[in-house]
């Protein structure tokens, strides 16, 4: 709150709002109304635009998330153009932990179109800002999206490695709904 320091009390109104619609976003998302996600966080960004200044601190963030959105739905394009345009705001307002989660989704996005270097790079350059943050939850996930990666490109060792290290940290952290797909990625590398 201390960004509001100053400001009007409809302002803060409006970020408030901003904040409920990007969680509901998330909610929906996390369900699979992907097209629903979506609006809701344009609705969100439009409401950070119209905050200025203010409203420009929180809006990496909220690319990061119509970023992973996007990708989810098929717009590559469209997600890649706003990720680096989201990577290059958290550069300049020096959000190290959002730049990563940026980083991450647009690894995904290169994941999902078989670009597997490339989304290791990503994916890696990241992961040791979100552990020291102790985002556990989000490490996780891109630690298996690595996995995802690592598979494919027939690195079996690394998979097996990297699944056993997420399920301590899932098992240490209580970050319980990725622990499956360790399991299932680390079979695929025996197999």
């Amino acid at each position: 709150f201390g960004a509001f320091r100053g400001r009007s009390e409809r302002e803060l109104l409006v970020w408030l709002r901003q904040i409920l619609v990007n969680n509901l976003a998330l909610v929906h998302n996390r369900f699979g109304a992907l097209n629903a996600s979506l609006q809701l966080l344009n609705e969100a960004s439009d409401t950070l635009h119209r905050l200025g200044e203010v409203g420009r601190r929180f809006l990496p963030n909220s690319i990061a998330n119509r970023v992973f959105v996007l990708s989810l739905l098929g717009q590559y394009d469209t997600a890649i153009e706003l990720a680096q345009e989201g990577l290059t705001l958290a550069r300049q307002l020096d959000q190290r932990v959002v730049y990563a989660l940026i980083q991450q989704n647009l690894g995904l996005t290169y994941y999902i179109l078989g670009h597997y270097n490339r989304a290791l790079r990503l994916l890696d350059e990241g992961q040791s800002v979100r552990l020291a943050d102790g985002r556990y939850h989000t490490y996780v996930q891109g630690e298996l999206t690595v996995t995802f990666c690592l598979l494919q490109l027939r690195r079996f060792a690394e998979v097996i490695e990297r699944c056993q290290r997420v399920r301590r940290l899932c098992q240490e952290h209580n970050v319980t709904p990725e622990a499956p797909f360790s399991l299932l990625n680390e079979a695929k590398a025996y197999a």
